[in-house]
């Protein structure tokens, strides 16, 4: 792989990551209820997340479109039930008395379950680097690039917010726990929808 093509994987890489999902709505939360360095541990789990979910997309793609896309349906299916289970889980961290912590095996879970890392594997990164260990490693060296400081900048609005809403209301966190819940909600429907429409 050329530098041009690091380079693009960083930038596409970043126009991807930034949109909102379930994985940054996970970091955005951590940043509230936690604050940012032990949430630092959180990125390193959504990077394990999307280094073996990447890995696994780019290995087999090729092997799944011979089956058509009724397997490309049920992934995505499965993909989108979890995040919805996900949007109850965060609903109800909102009745708790103390905030809930985030733990790293849940945004690990949640990154695998992306369906950000099967556009990474199949679009954003070339099919070379699934063949060769040296292209390979750039890859993914160039995703790491992208999502370090997208994710950082997650967790840090998590922390803006909770400071904010802390001086505002005690009703802020109900707020905004049933907010993120409605959002994650919002994309598992989504994904339902694109599953079977496919």
């Amino acid at each position: 792989m050329l530098l041009n093509d690091c380079i693009k994987i960083m930038v596409s890489g970043m126009l991807l990551l930034v949109m909102p999902g379930p994985t940054n709505t996970l970091l955005l939360f951590s940043g509230y209820a936690s604050g940012i360095r032990p949430s630092i541990k959180m990125i390193i789990a959504e990077w394990g997340g999307y280094f073996c979910a990447i890995t696994f997309w780019g290995v087999i793609v090729s092997v799944l479109a011979q089956h058509g896309t009724f397997l490309f349906g049920i992934i995505k299916l499965l993909s989108a039930f979890y995040v919805a289970w996900l949007a109850v889980k965060v609903w109800r961290f909102s009745l708790q008395t103390r905030p809930a912590n985030i733990e790293m095996k849940t945004i690990f879970i949640t990154t695998l379950f992306n369906p950000k890392s099967f556009v990474f594997a199949t679009y954003i990164i070339p099919s070379i680097a699934f063949r060769e260990l040296q292209a390979f490693t750039a890859a993914m060296l160039s995703v790491f690039v992208a999502l370090l400081p997208l994710s950082f900048i997650w967790v840090a609005c998590g922390k803006g917010i909770a400071r904010q809403g802390l001086q505002q209301s005690r009703l802020w966190p109900v707020f905004f726990y049933r907010g993120l819940s409605l959002a994650m909600a919002s994309f598992a429907a989504s994904m339902v929808y694109h599953s079977v429409a496919v």
